[in-house]
């Protein structure tokens, strides 16, 4: 994702983070944090009521793909606070057939491609290895698409099954000491247990049916998707260089993730000059981890790493999230004039929250729960004034109003914390231009 929208204004991407040396760390309008934006893949949010999935996204038979800066309080049932990063692939049996690969340093290549079966089936696949800089990183990913199209039902149905593996050998953060990071440690030096893993499977199948009514255009949209992940990781806690004294923390892991997400909506023209969208969506989450923690030793330069089987076990944690989105929602594009035009969009929503963790230490059981729901309106305004057009130039003006929600984010990690925070909240003004001159080859946004 960080190659495909390194040129695109008004997001940074840098590879890497959290996820493992196959993720990136989207960053808009100066923040960058990996639950303030929302990816969507063919109109589905990708990572459902949790966060965005990175690692596994599929960018091979990819047609477009467009970015909004700025919050989404009114579709897809999960808010960005900051951008929406929507992944758009070829339409069934309207891919470029085409099979491509490469070769790299230290034993990188690739090999991608996509092949129309019919004239409404495509299959298309990934096929990736990269092997990183020096401090023992790497990933390799498997990845397979069918999309098919068929008359269903009086209307047009579509149907999108998608596998994904994911295999990375994570690579370790520089340790700070104060503001500065400390120069005990060598450049990409790796301080993960020997066997270290992130591996994810992802299987995912989604349905489409779209219909015209005497009321408007009927749009149904299904998916379920499942994600089972493995990992092995470990991080320094100190700088110590005793080895009777353990100086890192480390986990093992189990993590299972489905994701559901339901969407019905009607849209129709408003009058000669608008448009209008109204409709009910459902966005459901269940993930557990199951964890082992323990601690051990390991040289500063991580030249030598031991395997997480040597660490001394300090508790075992387990934790369930069960979450539940549902939204009313309606939305308006409308042309007050020939220059001036009005879009707007309201939404209602319910969201439910539960969860129960549990931690063993020393053979003690430490259980806790809790649970959160919410009833909330969100929505926008805008309006946008056209003041000069000539051609493919033009000057227009803009301003715009938007209040967002979203539960608080859960990562999963290897505690038990069973305390659900509370929901983070937004308000923005945005005023701006937008311009384009040259016969629409230079595009200005301030």
């Amino acid at each position: 994702l960080a190659d495909a929208l390194a040129l695109v204004a008004g997001v940074e991407i840098s590879p890497g983070g959290d996820g493992g040396p196959a993720g990136s760390v989207p960053a808009f309008m100066g923040l960058r944090e990996f639950d303030a934006f929302l990816l969507v893949v063919d109109g589905i949010p990708y990572g459902g009521a949790f966060n965005p999935q990175l690692t596994t996204v599929d960018l091979n038979n990819v047609e477009r793909i467009e970015v909004m800066r700025g919050a989404a309080p009114v579709t897809f049932g999960a808010t960005s606070f900051v951008g929406v990063i929507h992944v758009i692939h070829y339409a069934a049996g309207q891919a470029p057939a085409q099979v491509s690969g490469g070769f790299g340093s230290r034993g990188s290549a690739f090999a991608q491609g996509a092949i129309n079966l019919s004239e409404h089936s495509t299959l298309s696949f990934n096929a990736e290895k990269r092997e990183l800089a020096a401090d023992d990183a790497s990933y390799q990913r498997l990845q397979a698409q069918y999309r098919g199209a068929a008359e269903v039902l009086g209307g047009d149905g579509r149907l999108d099954l998608s596998v994904a593996s994911v295999r990375q050998d994570p690579n370790s953060p520089h340790v700070r000491q104060g503001s500065r990071l400390t120069p005990l440690i060598p450049l990409d030096a790796n301080h993960n247990p020997s066997d270290a893993q992130i591996d994810e499977t992802r299987v995912q199948l989604d349905l489409g049916l779209e219909r015209a009514l005497d009321v408007g255009m009927l749009s149904l949209t299904g998916s379920l998707a499942h994600t089972s992940a493995d990992l092995t990781r470990g991080f320094l806690t100190g700088l110590g260089t005793n080895p009777a004294v353990n100086n890192a923390a480390g986990y093992r892991q189990d993590r299972p993730v489905t994701d559901v997400y339901l969407d019905a909506h009607l849209s129709n023209a408003l009058g000669e000059r608008g448009h209008w969208t109204v409709g009910l969506d459902y966005l459901g989450g269940r993930g557990e981890q199951e964890s082992e923690n323990f601690s051990y030793f390991v040289p500063l330069d991580g030249r030598t790493r031991p395997s997480s089987a040597l660490g001394s076990i300090d508790e075992f944690t387990e934790l369930e999230d069960e979450r539940n989105f549902v939204g009313l929602y309606a939305q308006a594009d409308y042309a007050l004039s020939d220059r001036l035009d009005l879009l707007a969009g309201v939404r209602l929503n319910h969201t439910s929250e539960d969860r129960e963790g549990e931690e063993e230490v020393d053979g003690v059981d430490l259980p806790a729960s809790d649970d959160r729901s919410i009833d909330r309106l969100t929505g926008h305004v805008g309006l946008s004034w056209r003041a000069y057009e000539a051609g493919a130039d033009f000057v227009s003006f803009y301003v715009d109003y938007r209040n967002a929600f979203k539960p608080a984010a859960i990562d999963f990690g290897p505690e038990a914390e069973a305390e659900i925070l509370d929901e983070e909240t937004a308000e923005a003004w945005e005023i701006g231009v937008k311009q384009q001159w040259l016969d629409g080859r230079l595009a200005l946004d301030l």
